[in-house]
């Protein structure tokens, strides 16, 4: 009998420090997704790089394919990658959400929030009326592309365009980047 009694204090001392341990690592997880959490004078004061190669924006509203009305322009004064008043009135191609990826033409370099293996959650973000949205992008090959990104807006809107910023801020690997989002009515 004083072995099974052994065996019950050693299996509830591995439930414990199992238990401890996935604790340990939820309080990680969610240090790390409010650490450096980029705001508008963070993007406007940071210094911006221009790519060797163009940036799209394929998405559910016009389409999948990169093409001339959702490629990016280069501002020099802004030192960031512009795509203004994107039309999102219209019915997407997909009944899969407000979703949209930031790449080159050739898909090589994907930005976003997250692996595509991560929940759709890490790669969701929510926008306030009239106030930008600031946030980290990472730059992932075509080895280990982003997951889509979703765009949510207040229930009492009723949005008609969405307005983008994209700053390359690094570009050593891992690039990283930030994009400032807003929308209008």
């Amino acid at each position: 009998m004083p072995g099974s009694t052994r065996t019950n204090s050693l299996w509830l001392a591995v439930v414990a420090g199992f238990v401890m341990m996935l604790a340990g690592c939820d309080n990680v997880y969610h240090i790390e997704k409010t650490q450096n959490h980029p705001t508008a004078q963070t993007f406007f004061e940071a210094t911006g790089h221009k790519l060797n190669f163009d940036l799209y924006l394929p998405n559910s509203f016009s389409g999948w394919e990169p093409a001339p009305d959702n490629k990016f322009t280069y501002n020099p004064q802004t030192q960031s990658y512009e795509l203004n008043n994107f039309d999102v009135s219209r019915t997407p191609v997909d009944n899969l959400g407000e979703r949209f990826k930031i790449t080159s033409e050739n898909w090589q370099h994907e930005y976003g929030f997250t692996y595509s293996n991560s929940y759709i959650e890490e790669s969701t973000v929510g926008l306030l009326a009239g106030e930008p949205g600031v946030f980290n992008l990472h730059q992932y090959t075509i080895q280990a592309d982003a997951k889509d990104m979703f765009v949510e807006f207040p229930a009492d809107t009723q949005p008609k365009a969405l307005h983008f910023k994209v700053k390359i801020i690094d570009t050593r690997p891992p690039v990283r980047a930030l994009l400032m989002l807003s929308f209008s009515e």
